[in-house]
Formats: structure tokens, C-alpha cells, sequence
């Protein structure tokens, strides 16, 4: 199995099931994997946000991106070719919402036994409240999503929260 394809099996998850990643697992990753290698998935139905993502990414040396209007679409994609590096998603869309679109994701059949990290985005104003926020970020994570990003976000915002997901610098 090529490298690439190996670390989206330790990149979110450990064995256990919990979706902290180690020190020791984010050393044991492969260093040769570059960013122009990644690919990242971003599902999001306004297009402009689509296209500032794809300007975000590009920016710091990912190219290799699909991109979803909606989550029906990225489930086709992801039925079609999983071997996605990461999937940022939108969390208010339709006509399939981002909760819903992750809650199917782990059930696709090419999915099973992969742990792709699902970066949400949202600018839902429940995230400034810490109580609502620590729900959200407890059934996010049920749903296999390692980090949530309020938008706006700039591009060195993206740039960290993806290398923590990823466990690697982005360069």
C-alpha cells in the first residue's frame, strides 16, 4: 500500500477509536508525502467560499482538490475515489447539511477502515457561546470531525489547522 494511502488510516483516529492522534503516531507518518500530493476534498455550496478555498490551498502548495456543491455530490465522489487526505466541509448547506453529509460518510462502503479528517467550517454564531460550542464540538466529534474552523478564517488559519490534522508542516 503506498504511503499516502496508509496515513489516512492513523491521521484521525488511533485503534481505539478516539480521535486524538499521538505524537508518536504523527512522527511515524511518512515525510516524503509533499503538499502538492494532498488531496483534499471541499464540500461547500456557495461557490465564491468554494473558490477563496481553492485560492487558500493553492496558496500553500495544495493543488490536488476536488470540490462538492453540496454533500450528496461529495458522497458520490467519495463512493467513486476515497483516497482523500482531508475533507473540508461546510456545516449549513443544502440540500444535505455537513452533519448529515459526515454521518453517511462513515457508512460508505469504500470508506470502511478509513479515518479521512473532516475539517468543518461554519459561521454558525452557537460556536461564541462556550456551552453551545462544547456540544457541537462533542457531536462533531461522534461524527469522525477532528477540528472546526468559524469562518472567517484567513489562509495561515488554514494553513495551521490543516497541519494539525494532517500532522504534518505544510511547505
Amino acid at each position: 500500500m503506498p504511503a499516502a494511502r496508509r496515513r489516512y488510516n492513523r491521521c484521525s483516529r488511533h485503534d481505539d477509536g478516539s480521535g486524538d492522534v499521538s505524537d508518536d503516531q504523527r512522527r511515524s507518518w511518512p515525510a516524503t508525502a509533499t503538499m502538492a500530493m494532498t488531496k483534499v476534498l471541499i464540500v461547500e455550496d456557495t461557490s465564491t467560499f468554494r473558490a477563496i478555498l481553492r485560492h487558500q490551498l493553492i496558496s500553500v502548495g495544495i493543488t490536488s482538490l476536488w470540490m462538492a456543491g453540496d454533500g450528496q455530490e461529495a458522497l458520490g465522489m467519495l463512493s467513486q475515489q476515497p483516497d482523500f487526505d482531508a475533507i473540508l466541509c461546510d456545516w449549513h448547506m443544502h440540500p444535505m447539511d455537513g452533519l448529515t453529509f459526515c454521518s453517511k460518510v462513515r457508512s460508505l462502503p469504500t470508506m470502511q477502515g478509513r479515518a479521512i479528517p473532516v475539517l468543518f467550517m461554519t459561521a454558525d454564531a452557537k460556536l461564541a457561546n462556550p456551552q453551545t460550542r462544547g456540544r457541537i464540538q462533542d457531536l462533531a466529534r461522534t461524527l469522525g470531525i477532528v477540528e472546526i474552523l468559524p469562518k472567517p478564517f484567513n489562509t495561515e488559519e488554514l494553513k495551521a489547522t490543516l497541519e494539525r490534522c494532517l500532522g504534518r508542516a505544510l511547505d
